[in-house]
């Protein structure tokens, strides 16, 4: 009976440091978990928005079949625990304030950040506006934005398009129907976030 003390305290220190061992976390669990910091061009937290996950190239496209979905919280954080097991196509919006993913620079994440894992993936969105063009004049026109070809613009049409919240260059060169030079505007407007700019050929 006098040693029974001695094993018994032994028994329980190893007990006790079993269960201690199994109930510690593993340090590597963190790498299993998905999270999207989301700002704006200052670097500044997107509370609220929603971000949308997608398996294929076609549902995103299609913006049907959400994977999974999440709003970021008070740091511009997305969380999605256990998620990083492969790569998913993105899509990230607010309504109020008209964010959108449109014009950022990733929208397929391939499951690893820039410390090796997913957590704390940043992504810049931006605000963004509409930009509505008519043409009621005689000829058509070739719309160009920011230097790029947008469309050409057929007499009695209209065309509009989503664009970042900024200052815009446009220009409206007559396609057809001049005989030496033909009518080239070149202008800047800025356009504001939830906004609709209408421009009307020459």
């Amino acid at each position: 009976m006098k040693n029974s003390l001695p094993i018994l305290l032994l028994l329980f220190v190893l007990i006790t440091s079993c269960s201690k061992q199994a109930s510690e976390p593993d340090n590597n669990d963190h790498k299993s978990n998905l999270g999207i910091i989301v700002t704006d061009f200052n670097k500044i937290p997107v509370v609220g928005a929603t971000v949308n996950l997608y398996l294929t190239q076609m549902d995103y496209d299609s913006d049907k079949n959400v994977f999974i979905s999440a709003k970021t919280d008070s740091t511009g954080l997305a969380f999605f625990p256990g998620k990083n097991t492969q790569g998913y196509f993105l899509r990230i919006f607010k309504t109020d304030g008209c964010w959108s993913s449109m014009f950022s620079e990733f929208y397929f994440f391939s499951g690893v950040g820039p410390d090796g894992y997913s957590s704390n993936f940043p992504i810049t969105i931006h605000q963004i506006g509409t930009v509505n063009f008519k043409n009621n004049s005689p000829y058509p026109y070739d719309i160009f934005i920011n230097g790029n070809l947008f469309y050409t613009l057929d007499l009695g049409y209209s065309v509009s398009t989503v664009q970042k919240a900024d200052d815009l260059i446009f220009e409206l060169k007559q396609a057809r129907g001049f005989t030496t030079n033909p009518i080239d505007q070149k202008f800047t407007k800025t356009l504001a976030p939830c906004t609709n700019l209408i421009i009307n050929m020459p």
